[in-house]
């Protein structure tokens, strides 16, 4: 078969790229031969930027560092022609003071991940936490027009994620549960308790990487998430993969499904 291009959710992308950290044997062989069919070029593999700028963040620290988390800001203004007019150019953009030291096994698995040829997938959130580990060049070449086509139809699916009550809108939901006089939601995540929080923000980061998914107009999205402790909102649950399938058409694969694919 020709080569197909695939999304790998965290649960998977982790032992692909460093197969040692596996603990499952049956897994551990499975991301192996995936990993060598990479190589081979006979998959296009590709990760979710949500694996860095939100995953990335360790559990034990979303709590606090969300909660405190506000967007860098600057407003930039000049005069005109016009007497008593100004104008004036407002910027929202990633904020890197506070931000926790990168865990240096996700340095490890990024940089396997470029020599193996992955492609980090763009989740355009006005001011989202950035991760310092990723470079422009993760990114690959695009144009205008595809970045252009690629944003609108993420937000797209990201509006239908949220219209299931899971990704973005579920992690709003926990903040909103906390929130008293915060400003945005997430900023509420500090009066949570630390499970909160890291779930608020794992599930933000799973919407996000199948809007990623759907936006770039890939193959398979493969994953091992079955949703099983998320709960029914959970953009991994049976019935929301089902509505994502009847809407955009996107097929999720489990790393064995995807193995027996490629060497059918």
């Amino acid at each position: 078969m020709s080569s197909v291009s695939v999304t790998f959710d965290t649960n998977v992308f982790s032992h692909i790229v460093r197969p040692d950290s596996c603990k499952e044997i049956a897994l551990k062989e499975v991301c192996v031969r995936i990993a060598d069919e990479i190589v081979r070029k006979r998959v296009m593999p590709h990760v979710s930027e949500t694996i860095f700028n939100l995953e990335g963040i360790e559990r034990k620290d979303r709590q606090s560092y969300f909660g405190n988390y506000r967007p860098a800001t600057s407003l930039q203004t000049r005069s005109t022609e016009n007497p008593g007019e100004v104008c004036g150019t407002f910027c929202i953009s990633p904020n890197m003071q506070g931000r926790p030291e990168s865990n240096p096994i996700l340095a490890e698995k990024l940089e396997k991940a470029r020599e193996m040829g992955f492609r980090v997938l763009s989740a355009p959130r006005i001011g989202l936490p950035r991760s310092p580990l990723l470079f422009d060049s993760d990114f690959g070449p695009r144009t205008n027009e595809e970045m252009g086509a690629q944003q609108e139809l993420f937000f797209k699916a990201g509006r239908f994620v949220e219209s299931l009550g899971g990704g973005f809108v579920a992690a709003k939901a926990i903040g909103d549960k906390y929130r008293t006089t915060e400003d945005v939601w997430y900023e509420a995540l500090k009066h949570a308790s630390k499970n909160d929080a890291a779930a608020a923000i794992g599930e933000w980061s799973d919407g996000d990487s199948i809007a990623t998914h759907i936006g770039y107009g890939l193959d398979y999205f493969c994953t091992r998430d079955e949703a099983k402790s998320a709960g029914s909102k959970s953009v991994f649950s049976a019935s929301n993969r089902a509505a994502l399938t009847g809407q955009f058409g996107i097929k999720f694969i489990t790393p064995a499904e995807l193995l027996s694919l490629l060497e059918a």
